[in-house]
């Protein structure tokens, strides 16, 4: 079974998402703490993570950064900030798709 890792501090958004990627047979964890996502995604090793810009503690950019160190697991970016820049950033830190929240 293929393996999701949500990264979305906003739990009303991380819980609908994973009960819509639920219903495809998709297994899907939601990170709870966010000082940890780096362990926790090397602990489920996901097949793609879709990550937030702004968490608390360290912004998604950073986790990007520290994903790209270990692995090359699809990281698909879903986020408020509509700027083009954000986007090139985004890319630039290792995502492989942007996402605009509605």
């Amino acid at each position: 079974m293929h393996k999701i890792l949500i990264v979305e501090d906003v739990i009303d958004i991380a819980s609908t998402l994973k009960s819509h990627i639920e219903k495809y047979e998709y297994e899907c964890q939601i990170v709870g703490k966010f000082k940890k996502v780096l362990d926790v995604f090397q602990e489920i090793e996901p097949h793609l993570v879709i990550m937030d810009i702004n968490l608390p503690a360290f912004d998604g950019y950073y986790w990007l950064r520290k994903i790209r160190q270990v692995s090359t697991c699809p990281i698909m970016i879903l986020s408020a900030q509509m700027g083009e820049i954000d986007q090139v950033y985004g890319y630039e830190n290792g995502a492989d798709d942007f996402i605009i929240k509605p």
